[in-house]
């Protein structure tokens, strides 16, 4: 693999593109060439990356969301007081990751409930994990790598393989406000 780049006059360049226009000038337009133009490939495979975040998201939710569904206990409801929840907070945490956790597998409404679970992890943060500080980043690097990723998730969408594509059309598009008739 080329790993160094060379810049030539666009006119000897062997793909000229304007997405590989680095200078242009009185004297001509320059382009970069190299391995530059490999990694645009990998864009290619964005739609799978988003899929296997959001699989990987919700599993992980889902495994941590069902035990406070169906297994609630006594213990379970202390430790949420202990950090000044209440202890229905319980059953909350438990609906918002569990049905959160599917719907990002399924890529249905994915930006409101990434957005939300990005919410309850940075709840979790402050209120449980905490203590140690912000240097204590152990204490708090899995819940705050969770946050990210779903905070990434909701302003991204959840791509081309999800229900919502097929759903809603692309994610990305921008809204528009109607446009005013002239009276």
């Amino acid at each position: 693999m080329n790993s160094e780049y060379t810049i030539v006059p666009e006119s000897t360049a062997t793909h000229p593109s304007p997405a590989r226009t680095l200078l242009k000038c009185g004297v001509g337009t320059f382009t970069l060439e190299g391995s530059f133009t490999k990694m645009n490939s990998l864009a290619r495979l964005q739609p799978f990356g988003l899929l296997a975040l959001r699989i990987a998201l919700g599993v992980i939710f889902i495994a941590h969301g069902y035990p406070k569904l169906i297994r609630s206990n006594a213990e379970m409801q202390h430790m949420f007081v202990q950090h000044g929840l209440p202890a229905q907070f319980v059953y909350v945490a438990g609906v918002i990751e569990a049905f959160g956790g599917g719907l990002l597998v399924l890529g249905l409404f994915t930006r409101p409930a990434a957005l939300l679970l990005a919410i309850e992890m940075s709840v979790a943060i402050w209120k449980v994990h905490s203590s140690g500080g912000i240097l204590a980043v152990h204490v708090y690097e899995f819940p705050f790598a969770l946050a990210a990723a779903c905070l990434a998730l909701a302003t991204v969408g959840a791509g081309v393989l999800s229900v919502d594509e097929g759903l809603l059309g692309s994610g990305s598009r921008k809204f528009r406000a109607p446009k005013r008739s002239k009276e």
